[in-house]
């Protein structure tokens, strides 16, 4: 899975995009919490905390390694009802969206990068595309942390698939917040183990272009 500092420059991009303006109609605090949220009941990012669920359930996802997300089937199940009703969707349940979106996309790179390779998913392949993943995205953090405010705590405890524990999100948010203070000062290249620089420069475009386009869908799917 990407990495939460990769994660938090894909969610900068869409902030920042003037065509989206989503400050109009999402939260962005709330959004940026939902798009590192699947990560946190996983168990590996943030400690302690109330509760663990499996990385399937919480991605939508098969276990194999490197495993790939479905994005289709968390819109079907939680944004479609939403938006079909005519109602805007909190911004934490887009972002989780946006979020599985991001890790399929890398993902299925990955597995047919490694594939020209020569190499299979294993254990070892996986490690050294997580680390591949930091290093990248130590690389391109942007400065942007969470403010823990009341409608972050709010929509996070109705998030529809599960709800977040006001401690775990506060968790969470304290966890984000020290990975982007420490990674946005770090402009070097990273020192890859298995991708390469032309890799990211690609994937990443691909994956912005890939957000862009789902948020149009969202903006276009809210009636006013």
């Amino acid at each position: 899975m990407p990495s939460w500092n990769l994660h938090a420059y894909h969610t900068k991009n869409l902030l920042d995009n003037q065509e989206l303006s989503l400050h109009e109609y999402l939260d962005p605090e709330a959004f940026k919490l939902g798009n590192i949220a699947p990560d946190i009941y996983v168990g590996y990012m943030v400690n302690p905390i109330s509760k663990t669920l499996p990385y399937e359930d919480t991605h939508c996802s098969d276990t194999q390694e490197i495993p790939v997300p479905d994005p289709d089937r968390f819109w079907d199940t939680y944004i479609e009802p939403v938006v079909k009703e005519g109602k805007v969707p909190d911004a934490v349940l887009v972002g989780v969206w946006l979020h599985l979106i991001t890790d399929k996309n890398y993902n299925d790179a990955t597995r047919s990068y490694i594939k020209t390779l020569g190499l299979h998913p294993c254990r070892d392949v996986r490690i050294r595309k997580q680390a591949d993943f930091a290093a990248f995205g130590k690389s391109v953090c942007p400065d942007m942390e969470i403010k823990p405010t009341d409608e972050v705590f709010t929509e996070a405890k109705r998030f529809a698939q599960y709800p977040i524990e006001k401690e775990d999100a506060q968790r969470a948010i304290d966890v984000f917040n020290s990975i982007v203070r420490e990674d946005s000062h770090h402009v070097s290249q990273g020192d890859y183990q298995l991708l390469s620089q032309e890799w990211f420069d690609q994937v990443s475009s691909d994956v912005d272009a890939e957000l862009l386009a789902a948020m149009k869908r969202v903006k276009q799917n809210i009636r006013h």
